[in-house]
Order: C-alpha cells, then structure tokens, then sequence
C-alpha cells in the first residue's frame, strides 16, 4: 500500500492547496461530510467481511487448495483497497469533509492537524480491511505452515490487533511519518509564502525551492526514523553476521547497521533505506531467517546491497526529478496554449500526467532494477569451482572477465530464494508486480542470463542506457527549468501563486 498511501497525500496535498483561505462548515454539511465517511468506511468493512467469509469457507472446505484460497483472497483485498482509495478521493472532492476540517483550524502552524483529521477515513478503512482480514490471514500460517516447518522454524501465530499494529505500521507510518512533515512544512511556505520572498529571496519560487530542500532532508534522515516505527534491533553476532559483513567488505558495502527486523513472522522479506552511509540500514525480518538456509539469506542480503551498490536509491530521486520536470513543463505549456485554464482543471490535469508519468515510466524503471539487483544478489553467491554443481560459464574452460557471465549455480541459488519467498507469502510465481515483475519471470531470466552471457551483456547495455538517460535528462532539463525560471516568468508558478 506505499503508492496508494503516497497517491492519497499527493490528493490531500493538492486539495489543501485548493482550500488556502478560511472555510467553514455549518451544521448541515458536518452532517453530510459525517455520513459521507460512514457510507464509506461501512461499505469498506462490509466488502471485507465477505471476502473473508468466502476465503475461510473456501480454506475450510473438502478438497479445498489453501494456497489458492489464500491468492485469490489477496486479489479481493487488492480491488477493497483500491476501492478504498477511490471512495477517499470522492470523500476528498465531493463532500464538504475537507471544508469541515479545514475549519477547525486557524493558520498555517495548526493547518497540520486538519490535515491528520482529513486523512481518518483513508486511516480508518485501512485499519478495518485489516482487523476484518485477520482470520484468513491466521487460519493460512497455521493451516499452511509446512514451509516453515522444513527449515525448523514453527509457524506463527499472532492476535488480530498485532496484525492491525503490524500493518498499519508497515504499510501506513512508514510512508505518513516523512509525509506529514513535508506536508506541515508545505503549510508554512504557503502559509508565509510573500515573508519569505520579502525575506528570503524575492524570487516568486523561493518558497518551493525551501519545500523541496526540506523534503530532500526529511528524505535524508527518514531510515533513522523509519528504524524505530518498524521494531527492529542489531542483527546478534555469529555466523551469518560474519557471513554477511564479508559480503559487504567484498563488494564496498558501507552502511550504519544490519538490523532484525521483528514482524513476529509475518513478513519474510529483506530492505534497504538510505541514500547516505551514515544513515543506511540493510533489514532482514526474522521470518525471513527462520525460513531459508544462510546461502538464500546470503543471496537476499546480496540483493539489498545490489540496491545500494548500483545506486538505485539515487537514480529513483532522479526519475522522480525527471518525472517533475516532464510534467510542470507540459503544464506551463498548456498554460500558454490556454491561459484561462482554473487552478482545478490544471492540477487535475497534473495528477493524470503524473500518474501516467510514474505508472509507466518508473514501472519500467523499478522492474529492471530490481532484475539487476537480482543479478549482483547471484554474484555474491558464485561459489568456488570446486562446489559449483551445474554447467557453468563462469567456471568452464574459458576466462572470465569480472561481470560478464553469472555462474549457474549462484543463479540457482538466488533463484531458489526467490521461489521460498513466493511460497511461504502465499504469491503465485506469475502474479505480476508493478515494481519487481512477477517472481517467476525473474527466476527464469536470471537463469537464462547464467546461460547466455551475451543476453547478459545486453541487459547490461540496456541497463546504462537507461541511467544515461536519467542522467543526461535530469542535468539537461534542470539546467533549462532554471534558465526558465530565472530570466521568463514561468505561468505555472504564478498560477499556483495565486
């Protein structure tokens, strides 16, 4: 739920920005607004508690295949949350809800809980998708804990508001913490937006320019943050931590912590966070120890650190800056083909572009990523020849130039930790993602890539010339935006402006 979460701070964000002078809302439209959100948050619970009651008859039922029940119960709880979003965004632009909350509060310090308040029904409808879906979600780990089981593990079981606990913290503070401090300082700038050009800068953009220095540093020093709303401590000392530090000596690794990342076995997954060393964190959850031998642990870590390595974090804030570009400069073009176009009919505009921008583009982008840290997560297992169990281009006959072919065994290794993690979260290995391509697509091109070092090379090549061109895009484009800015006046800021 990250995007839909950033999707509905970007819709509060440009509704906040709609409603800048004083509004109020009487008795009636309190009373429109309240049942508004009640429609919503009932017929959100009551779409839930059908789909669980059709998920447990189904996981219950003679014959009834556990894993399958369990997949097409995550279909109907991915189109309750999108429906979730969808109802938010009607509450958000046509209801007086946010008239009633924006009410409540006077000037741009105290905007910030108005902003908290608007966001309840979103918050709320989350809370209730999970409480209700809580017995599916036990009755799979403790009906269908035979994974787990192999590896000497036992399957867990956790209390519904553990659950609730877990998730909202997971899925909604991790994205909402960072948010609301760049939505408080956005309320400042705009709030005093003319003292700090008289001030400050008397540029008209001079106020953006501080949100956006005050969203980069909140970006900064978010893993510090994020650390303590997720439960996480040191990962102890023994074997694997040796194990994972020589990987990080090997491969130029710098980063504060390896962390444990507590989920009492509800997540079997590994992250990384943070753009600079000091404050880079790589997590490993415990179920995701409990379930897999070192080598597959080994492989994750590997895969984490190919995000830091070859400099993921860094050309995502690119695409991001990219992406803004490419959409305030189709804006400021449309203002200038129609210069009457409202401020409403103009940031709708921007969402759409936006979305488009990001949902096809960053896509594309996060997919072949996430395949290339797949690849750097096999090399950090390439074995000795003399323990490499498959016929293999790395150690054949031939030399081997560093990078240019992936051992087959490593491949398979990598691979095998990919096909544990889609078992034991109840994924299908062709369910596809719109960040990281289903997992069975990336098993089977990360072994054709052992296979075929050409097709290697030019995956590679592929992959260059898509950082080449965020890049050059970014250097070229932000080089022109403040040429723009400086010596024309830009329609798009005077529109917001005023």
């Amino acid at each position: 739920m990250y995007l839909q979460t950033l999707i509905v701070f970007a819709l509060v964000f440009f509704r906040s920005d709609q409603l800048r002078g004083d509004s109020s809302a009487g008795a009636r439209e309190w009373l429109w607004a309240c049942a508004a959100v009640a429609v919503l948050l009932m017929g959100i619970s009551a779409l839930t508690k059908l789909a669980t009651k059709v998920a447990l008859r189904r996981m219950g039922g003679v014959g009834g295949d556990l894993h399958d029940a369990h997949h097409q119960h995550h279909r109907r709880m991915t189109a309750i949350k999108a429906s979730l979003l969808i109802g938010f965004g009607v509450v958000l632009y046509a209801t007086p809800w946010p008239i009633a909350c924006y009410g409540l509060t006077r000037g741009p310090w105290l905007r910030i809980a108005s902003d908290v308040l608007l966001l309840l029904p979103y918050f709320g409808g989350a809370v209730a998708i999970w409480a209700l879906s809580h017995p599916v979600e036990r009755a799979f780990r403790e009906e269908g804990g035979e994974p787990r089981m192999e590896s000497g593990a036992a399957a867990h079981g956790f209390s519904r508001w553990g659950f609730v606990l877990f998730n909202f913290r997971f899925h909604i503070l991790v994205v909402a913490l960072p948010m609301l401090l760049i939505l408080f300082t956005g309320n400042l700038t705009r709030g005093y937006g003319a003292w700090i050009r008289r001030n400050v800068a008397p540029w008209p953009f001079t106020p953006d320019l501080l949100l956006g220095a005050a969203a980069f540093l909140v970006f900064l020093v978010s893993p510090l943050l994020l650390t303590r709303v997720w439960s996480t401590t040191r990962l102890e000392h023994g074997p694997l931590r040796d194990r994972l530090e020589a990987v990080c000596r090997a491969i130029g690794l710098r980063c504060r912590d390896v962390l444990l990342w507590r989920s009492d076995g509800m997540m079997i997954n590994a992250a990384v966070m943070g753009l600079l060393a000091p404050v880079r964190y790589v997590l490993l959850s415990d179920g995701l120890l409990e379930s897999m031998n070192d080598r597959q642990i080994e492989a994750v870590f590997g895969h984490e650190a190919g995000h830091i390595r070859r400099r993921h974090i860094e050309f995502f804030l690119l695409f991001a800056f990219v992406a803004m570009l490419a959409v305030s400069g189709a804006l400021e073009l449309l203002l200038i083909l129609s210069p009457d176009l409202s401020n409403t009919t103009l940031e709708l505009v921007g969402v759409l572009l936006t979305a488009c921008t990001w949902g096809f583009g960053f896509g594309h982008v996060s997919r072949s990523f996430e395949r290339e840290a797949d690849w750097f997560g096999a090399t950090c297992v390439t074995p000795d020849a003399e323990a490499c169990a498959l016929p293999c281009a790395v150690h054949g006959s031939r030399p081997c130039v560093e990078g240019a072919r992936l051992c087959t065994t490593a491949a398979a290794v990598f691979a095998s930790a990919l096909d544990r993690v889609a078992l034991l979260n109840g994924i299908e290995h062709e369910d596809f993602s719109w960040r990281h391509s289903s997992i069975g697509s990336r098993m089977r091109f990360l072994m054709a890539l052992a296979a075929d070092p050409q097709r290697l090379r030019r995956f590679r090549a592929a992959l260059r010339r898509i950082k080449a061109f965020l890049l050059l895009t970014a250097v070229v484009g932000g080089a022109y935006a403040l040429y723009y800015c400086l010596y024309r006046e830009p329609l798009l800021l005077r529109a917001g402006s005023g």
